[in-house]
């Protein structure tokens, strides 16, 4: 199921171990930076994931997309949304033969 893919590619996967050495959030806005958190997304498409860290910031890559994580808040905004997200898809979406 696509919702574990890309859950599992934030919570459980690679992203934990290179997310704990990115830069705290400022919680705000930054002289410079549009917007904080700030998350960056290159779209290219597949189902395989991995996690990296390129330059200080945290590289996600799930099929051929590929999203970077410039702090620890935009990774745990991240990790918050995807556990949301798993937990309905196991409420609303109809089983599959991986989860009977």
């Amino acid at each position: 199921m696509a919702v574990n893919t890309y859950a599992g590619a934030w919570i459980t996967e690679g992203a934990p171990f290179y997310a704990r050495n990115l830069r705290p959030g400022t919680g705000g806005v930054a002289a410079g930076i549009a917007a904080e958190p700030v998350m960056a997304v290159l779209a290219r498409g597949m189902d395989t994931s991995g996690a990296s860290n390129r330059d200080g910031n945290l590289v996600v890559r799930i099929g051929r997309v590929y999203w970077v994580a410039l702090d620890r808040e935009a990774y745990e905004q991240q990790v918050t949304t995807w556990s949301r997200v798993r937990a309905l898809g196991d409420l609303v979406l109809p089983p599959t033969p991986a989860r009977c």
